[in-house]
């Protein structure tokens, strides 16, 4: 069996897939692999993997010691070592700032949903309690043209009354007037 697999690699590993491969050789570029230098100093708070032991992982007769147990080992041979390796110190911890993109983006933010929605509306109440008040006053002279209007319309009727009296006296006094002459004539 094993020959049957080995003959069937085997031609593969022999004859290749025809392609040559390079090793990766490192070469000058115009591009620069980095642009400047950073120093960061990082502080790394480890916790402890015994706080997982619980009574429902482990019999509750032999957690304590398990825990104890854990304990050592992380000591020994995590926090050890890794104090071997890293510089022990006291190091502020610094507290994340706030970027001033995301503080102009919260103005601008209030400023657009808050500030101006107000704004728009005190400018359109102060608009339409002025527009309510020209109204009113428009309304206040329409009325009393009307009133003098109505005026004009009783007197206009009246003088139309006084008109027609006058024509028919006018009437009047030329026939008497024609029949006079024409009287006087015979």
């Amino acid at each position: 069996m094993l020959s049957i697999v080995l003959m069937l690699f085997l031609p593969t590993g022999i004859l290749g897939d025809g392609i040559i491969n390079q090793p990766v050789l490192w070469r000058a570029v115009e591009t620069p692999v980095t642009s400047g230098h950073n120093d960061y100093n990082v502080i790394v708070q480890f916790k402890s993997p015994c706080e997982v032991f619980t009574a429902a992982i482990i019999h509750p007769d032999l957690l304590d010691s398990a825990k104890e147990e854990c304990n050592e080992m992380y000591m020994e041979y995590f926090i050890s070592e890794m104090e071997s390796m890293c510089p022990s110190g006291s190091f502020a911890m610094t507290e994340r700032r706030v970027k001033r993109f995301v503080v102009s983006l919260l103005l601008a933010t209030f400023v657009i949903g808050f500030v101006v929605p107000v704004g728009l509306g005190i400018a359109a109440q102060s608009t339409a309690s002025t527009a309510l008040s020209r109204t009113s006053k428009l309304r206040t002279v329409m009325e009393m043209q009307e009133k003098k209007l109505e005026t004009l319309s009783d007197k206009m009727d009246t003088i139309m009354d006084k008109l027609d009296i006058f024509n028919q006296s006018l009437s009047e006094f030329v026939n008497i007037f024609v029949a006079a002459w024409c009287m006087c004539r015979k």
